[in-house]
């Protein structure tokens, strides 16, 4: 009997309820009246009570449907049909769209009473089976309710960490990360919700390793910077990145990994790791001194230096870890700017342009000796003072190139002072600083900065297992250069060489060449270059030049290596004149000289006027054995008919002859011949 009660009153509900449906559209009134009829006789029946807040909601009466909804949120919250309609105003909540549908749902909610809010949002959160679903909830309750912080905040950042755990992601840019850091860690401090000083200074550390990995991802090898494009919905954390483009021709960041593009994207991320440090400076006890407020490095530098010497002076630790920090901050940034400048295609989301690399190298004496700072057989101490960088012409704004190297050099200096050392290397291990390589590259610049050359080799070594496309030949003429410098020449030749085989010839090849600027002060200095051909060749010409130099003037006898000099003298000759009439010198002390490579490439007019000057008469008749193999060969078969010498003589000036018709072969493409087809004997020469 009661099933049949109950079927009967089910009945009279559905008819009053299609009673009001029918007359919604001729007269609104009656269907009104018709659904509080039906509501006093069922007080308790879901359906009328939603047909009722269905009814006032589409009329656009956001009062009397919010009274409805609270109504029914009190009493029928656990049926389906109304937690999918509280799930839609939850999503239309974090909605950007102003669509009519989730202006009205945005409305009805802002009606409700605020702990209903806060209890509705709360139970939205608790139904999601996603876990990154139920964090998007809970980060919109703290939004909302920012007294409500401290009582979720905490138990929020611990379920992200737990789900990017077991998540098994193998990077910090990943969905769960960017919410902890960037959306609801700046909540928690701003709230200033009790909070244990090692925990926070735990939240930090992985705030640092998610924003300078986010911020230093790398290009991808066809240099769009992603894979794929993320959908409108919720991703999946396990789907792959994507990138954009924006106006201003700047690359976006790619989106990071489970999110959408609207949600997967952060604008400024130095600006927001910056604040989230301020925010946290008077919870973790630091004093305030502005370096959060300083709108140059070189002023952010001052000011840490100013609060160190403070710290050195007062047993209060909290001064010590804000300047370890603020200095990783810093140096982070510099470094940051420094390497992005140095191999514009090392970072995705950087400037568009066609910005060539740059490369930092051990600068040249000035003067006729054409030598490179750097250790002579006879003097072993090197000169290790601190140097001046000169760059090239062709470099825009090159000193913020230089001031970002330095102040990321003074930040690097200070954190391994005897009182941060230790503390630093900790936060590197935290940070995982050994995930990103283009610090190791900094720290390279470094060592040949400071001219601890051995150790700068030995990390290049290391990155030349993993290089990037295209960065061959930067490492290689770093590490000629080191080499020189600590008189290993034979390795020098060998990383020159890798050089000129790798760099892309253009077309300014054939235009003058670019030669490193010359300095006349007294010490070290180097050479900021971008990494052309036409910048590069130069260089590594005047380095092998010098590596032959050395074995050249020795005591020894070694016209293979005085032959190799004069053919690079060549080069931007009459630059070289001088270092050029010592080797005469030496050739006539010597009496002979034998290069049978001369007539290949030697096409210099002044260069061939000497040496036919040396087999005249009046040059002293020089024994010249310069003659290509073969044409010695000839000669040799026709001393049966003719005199030796008047054969020789005839051959010699018959070569001379066709060599000054070569004269006007471009030099840069005979100098990249030799450095090409007799690259065996140069290294042979250097052994």
């Amino acid at each position: 009997m009661a099933a049949v009660g109950a079927s009967v009153a089910q009945g009279h509900e559905d008819y009053l309820v299609s009673r009001a449906r029918s007359c919604i559209k001729t007269d609104p009134y009656a269907a009104k009246a018709w659904l509080i009829t039906a509501r006093s006789l069922f007080p308790q029946s879901f359906t009328i009570q939603f047909e009722a807040y269905s009814m006032e909601k589409n009329a656009g009466h956001i009062q009397e449907a919010a009274k409805l909804l609270q109504e029914m949120l009190e009493t029928f919250y656990g049926e389906h049909t109304l937690i999918s309609e509280v799930q839609s105003i939850s999503e239309a909540l974090q909605s950007e769209n102003m669509d009519a549908n989730t202006v009205l749902h945005k409305d009805l909610f802002d009606a409700l009473p605020p702990s209903m809010q806060h209890q509705m949002l709360l139970r939205v959160a608790e139904q999601k089976q996603d876990t990154l679903d139920q964090c998007k909830t809970m980060l919109l309750i703290l939004k909302r309710f920012p007294d409500m912080v401290g009582k979720h905040g905490v138990k929020l950042i611990e379920t992200l960490l737990s789900a990017e755990k077991h998540a098994h992601f193998h990077t910090p840019i990943n969905c769960y990360r960017k919410y902890l850091v960037h959306d609801v860690l700046p909540l928690i401090i701003k709230s200033q919700t009790e909070t244990r000083t090692k925990q926070l200074y735990k939240w930090l550390q992985k705030s640092i390793e998610f924003y300078v990995s986010y911020i230093s991802q790398a290009q991808s090898p066809d240099g769009s910077g992603g894979l794929s494009s993320p959908g409108q919905e919720l991703l999946s954390p396990t789907k792959k990145m994507s990138v954009s483009f924006s106006a201003g021709g700047m690359k976006r960041m790619p989106c990071i990994q489970g999110l959408t593009d609207k949600d997967g994207h952060i604008s400024k991320p130095w600006d927001s790791l910056s604040q989230l440090l301020e925010m946290s400076a008077p919870s973790l006890g630091w004093c305030e001194e502005g370096f959060f407020k300083k709108s140059s490095k070189e002023s952010q530098w001052q000011d840490l230096l100013l609060t160190y010497h403070k710290s050195q002076q007062s047993d209060f630790s909290t001064w010590h870890k804000q300047v370890l920090y603020c200095s990783m901050l810093l140096l982070l940034q510099c470094v940051h700017e420094y390497q992005g400048r140095m191999d514009p295609g090392l970072f995705a989301g950087v400037p568009m342009g066609p910005q060539q690399p740059l490369v930092l190298i051990e600068g040249f004496k000035s003067g006729d000796e054409e030598q490179p700072v750097g250790p002579k057989h006879k003097k072993p101490k090197m000169d290790t003072s601190i140097p001046v960088i000169h760059a090239s012409n062709n470099i825009v704004n090159s000193s913020a190139v230089i001031q970002n190297f330095m102040t990321s050099i003074k930040c690097w200096e200070l954190l391994h002072s005897d009182s941060l050392e230790k503390e630093f290397k900790k936060l590197c291990s935290h940070i995982k600083t050994e995930n990103w390589p283009w610090l190791k590259s900094f720290e390279a610049d470094m060592l040949l900065y400071q001219g601890h050359f051995r150790e700068a080799v030995s990390l290049l070594q290391n990155q030349k297992l993993s290089l990037r496309p295209g960065a061959q030949s930067r490492t290689d003429v770093q590490m000629a250069c080191c080499y020189f410098s600590t008189s290993n020449l034979s390795k020098c030749c060998e990383m020159a060489l890798n050089v000129l085989s790798t760099i892309p010839q253009s077309s300014q090849s054939h235009s003058t060449p670019v030669a490193p600027p010359q300095c006349s002060a007294r010490g070290r200095w180097l050479h900021l270059l971008p990494c052309t051909d036409a910048e590069i060749l130069p260089y590594c010409i005047q380095l092998l030049l010098a590596c032959f130099k050395e074995k050249a003037f020795s005591a020894s006898q070694d016209d293979m290596s005085l032959g190799h000099m004069i053919v690079l003298m060549q080069y931007d000759w009459p630059k070289h004149e001088a270092l050029f009439l010592q080797a005469l010198s030496k050739i006539k002390k010597q009496g002979s000289f034998t290069y049978n490579l001369f007539f290949n490439y030697v096409i210099n007019i002044d260069i061939l006027e000497e040496f036919a000057f040396l087999k005249s008469k009046d040059g002293g008749k020089t024994n010249l054995d310069i003659l290509p193999t073969s044409i010695k060969l000839l000669a040799q078969q026709r001393t049966v008919t003719r005199g030796v010498h008047k054969g020789v003589k005839e051959d010699f000036r018959g070569a001379m002859e066709k060599q000054v018709a070569r004269a006007g072969e471009h030099l840069g493409d005979v100098i990249w011949q030799f450095l090409t087809n007799e690259r065996e004997f140069l290294q042979q020469n250097l052994l």
